[in-house]
């Protein structure tokens, strides 16, 4: 659970413990002319948090126990105390309601103007995928700067309007808290404008994305192969790593197609030549590449069903692992894929029994041991003695993912010419 850190504890109890001390021995605060005032002291530190980014408050102070994706209450809330407490000093109560409302409602139009910023850039990185360089960091992060910035002027601003109030400058403390709340509002005019360029870029960078992922395979050479990643949070994707190995092994130049976010610091560490990230329907259309033969898919998602649409390509799901690998008939989804790969021989037999013969011919085995030329080393390893019967191989047995490959695309350009 988020909570607020020691540093934050600290700070909060001093806050609260330099207002109770300068409620319970007051000062005439027109006749001090020296230092600050525990009251005002206690005024000062409540601005603290509006003066720093997010980032820095949730590292020095730390986050409510409620509501802990809105750190921005802290600061709202402590310049509310920082009014009050201006309020029950002066006297002033009109002047303290009016420049306060007024200052603290610029502020927290600041902290919502980054906020919203972020959220817009956020949203156009995803809308700009599988684009990796969409250009929108020239725009965000100089705007998310400007945002910052007049947010800490109309708290500033809102500072100096406290500190009038306390020193008897009601309609003095009225103008700086109208300035705090220009101040304010021009952030938010900002936002809205800087939301609407990165929708636009991130619209172009759609458009082009394309182009870019081209300009990669140009430099670094086209994927062959496609793996289709479509899975819970929990999942350890163990397939797809097998199958990129295996690919990488063979010298086989593959692709990982992303559709969760969360998932993506585990697939760039696979032995992929790309890593692409497709989080909309609409994005797999840059992805539909012309050097593309083939797509594997390790889990039957609902997903699949975008990029399956794609019939230019071999669709085959690896059912060699999960619930797929323990199942006594074909997986129900047979149909919508070229192939299947069945987790062993005995699974594939059982499988094909149940299949009509044209289904049955989908289902296949990759395995390298079993089934190759029938030398001394398969009487050795399987057992068998030199006057057994030698088994027929099996057509739909290969021996590595690029044979499998290979007679995959064969078959799509033969069914294709017929």
């Amino acid at each position: 659970m988020n909570m607020l850190n020691r540093n934050g504890a600290i700070y909060l109890v001093l806050i609260v413990l330099l207002g109770t001390v300068g409620a319970i021995f007051p000062f005439d605060w027109r006749s001090v002319d020296w230092g600050l005032t525990a009251l005002e002291l206690s005024v000062l530190l409540a601005y603290g948090p509006a003066f720093i980014t997010l980032a820095q408050q949730r590292r020095y102070i730390g986050e409510l126990p409620f509501l802990p994706q809105y750190p921005e209450v802290l600061g709202i809330g402590l310049l509310a105390y920082g009014w009050v407490v201006v309020g029950a000093v002066s006297g002033r109560w009109l002047d303290s309601i009016g420049a306060g409302l007024l200052s603290v409602t610029g502020v927290a139009l600041g902290y919502v103007a980054v906020r919203a910023v972020s959220e817009a850039g956020r949203r156009a990185i995803l809308s700009a995928k599988p684009n990796a360089k969409p250009g929108l960091k020239p725009i965000m992060d100089p705007g998310l700067r400007q945002c910052y910035l007049l947010r800490v002027a109309a708290a500033l601003l809102s500072l100096v309007a406290s500190f009038t109030v306390l020193k008897g400058g009601g309609a003095e403390a009225l103008w700086f808290a109208v300035c705090a709340s220009v101040a304010g509002l021009s952030a938010a005019v900002l936002a809205a404008a800087l939301g609407l360029a990165l929708y636009h870029q991130s619209r172009r960078g759609k458009q082009t994305a394309a182009g870019v992922i081209a300009s990669e395979e140009l430099a670094r050479g086209p994927a062959e192969v496609a793996l289709y990643c479509s899975d819970s949070a929990k999942a350890k994707h163990l397939a797809i790593k097998r199958i990129a190995s295996s690919l990488a092994a063979e010298r086989v130049r593959t692709a990982i197609i992303a559709r969760e976010s969360h998932a993506l610091p585990l697939l760039n560490k696979f032995s992929a030549d790309y890593v692409w990230f497709a989080p909309y329907m609409g994005a797999l259309d840059a992805l539909a590449r012309p050097g593309l033969k083939v797509v594997f898919y390790t889990h039957d998602g609902i997903k699949n069903g975008h990029f399956v649409r794609y019939n230019q390509y071999v669709h085959i799901l690896d059912a060699t692992t999960g619930s797929l690998s323990r199942a006594d008939t074909p997986p129900k989804a047979l149909t919508m894929y070229d192939f299947v790969i069945a987790p062993d021989q005995d699974t594939a037999q059982r499988w094909r029994s149940h299949a009509d013969p044209r289904q049955a011919e989908m289902i296949v085995v990759i395995d390298s041991f079993r089934f190759k030329v029938p030398d001394a080393d398969y009487f050795l390893f399987s057992g068998a003695n030199v006057s057994d019967p030698v088994p027929e191989p099996d057509p739909l047995c290969f021996t590595s993912y690029r044979a499998l490959i290979d007679h995959a695309f064969a078959h799509k350009q033969g069914a294709a010419q017929s």
